[in-house]
This record gives structure tokens, sequence and C-alpha cells, in this order.
């Protein structure tokens, strides 16, 4: 498995990694920042790090000829729909089908009622942006997965519940370990295909 990692920055990437190396993958990871990559990682002879602009679609493919079978992005920012639209564009440019998308709450998540409302007062534009992007990787031809934790918490733990249902929960947090794990599960196993899954504890 040799799997391309966008979102090289964020603290859920930083877990991980780890987690997938362990597992035997190889990874490609675009960065616009490759300094701020962990020297463990960065030194490791199954990891290949690309430089370059996420939104850049020449950089997506420079990293996806490398053997690549599956992607991860893990994004954010006020252009996350443009991000998505180049990702789809480059996978299918490259013949690569497997994505894992990592989203956030939305209306079709399972959270709480009154949660879910403060959820959409609180982040506003931000909803709506991976809204936009997660509706780009639903409409691509991609064998895709798309994931989308409640609030994440820094609790060292792993405890998580998936969930296809838009019926809430009263959970409104899930700790990072546990959405690392959840990664590198779907990502080791291939599976949940087509799937929209709330991560919920």
């Amino acid at each position: 498995m040799k799997v391309a990692i966008l979102g090289s920055g964020m603290k859920l990437v930083q877990l991980a990694e780890p987690l997938l190396l362990a597992k035997g993958a190889e990874i490609v990871l675009v960065t616009g920042e490759p300094h701020k990559v962990d020297r463990d990682i960065r030194e490791n002879e199954r990891v290949t790090i690309v430089e370059g602009d996420k939104k850049d679609i020449e950089t997506v493919n420079a990293a996806l000829k490398l053997g690549v079978d599956k992607v991860w992005a893990d994004l954010g920012g006020d252009d996350i729909k443009e991000m998505a639209q180049v990702l789809v564009k480059s996978m299918d440019a490259n013949g690569v089908k497997r994505l894992l998308w990592t989203s956030t709450l939305s209306k079709y998540s399972k959270a709480p009622d009154e949660f879910a409302v403060w959820n959409d007062k609180d982040l506003g534009k931000i909803l709506v942006d991976h809204a936009e992007a997660a509706k780009v990787v639903r409409e691509s031809d991609l064998d895709y997965t798309i994931i989308q934790p409640v609030w994440v918490n820094e609790e060292d733990s792993v405890e998580y519940e998936l969930s296809t249902s838009a019926a809430p929960s009263d959970e409104t947090e899930v700790s990072v370990p546990s959405v690392a794990t959840i990664v590198t599960d779907i990502l080791t196993n291939d599976s949940h295909k087509g799937e929209t899954l709330t991560i919920t504890k």
C-alpha cells in the first residue's frame, strides 16, 4: 500500500503517519512546509516528500505518479473546494481510484440536535466550504470514503463509534488518536467504500 497524504501539518496526520508505517505502508506527503514534518517521518526510508501547493495540479500529479494507490486528504481553509476539484482531476488523470476524505460535521452527521445547531452557528462558512468540497468528492467517480468526526479532543485514548445514520448521538467529542486509528483501519482494510461516516465516542 502506498498512500499519498495531503494535509501533513495537521495533528491528525501526525498521529496517523506512524500507525500507517507500522502497517507496512509507504507514504507520499504533499506539503508546502516540509520543515514542519516530524524528523522521524522525514528521515524514514518509506516516506517521500513532495513540496508544493495542494491547489497546484502539477504538484499533486507529481505525487500521484510515484506509484500511489490510495489518497488521504485532511484539508481545510477557504479554498478547500478548489483543492478537492484539483485532487479529483489529478486522481482521474493518474488512474488512482481510492480516496479517504476528512470532512466536518454537517446536516448528515450523527450529532445531538442542539449541538448541531450551535456548531452550524459557530462555524458557519467553514461548514459550508467543507460541505461543498465533500460534494465534489461524492459526485466524482472515485472509490471514496468521507469521515466526519465530531469535535476532536487531545485525550490519549481510542474509543469511537462509526455511523452512517443521521440519527442524533449523545456524544459531541472524539479523541484525535481515535480518528487516527479509524483512518489507518480504513486505508489498510480498504473498507467503507462509497460511505460517509460520522465519528463519535
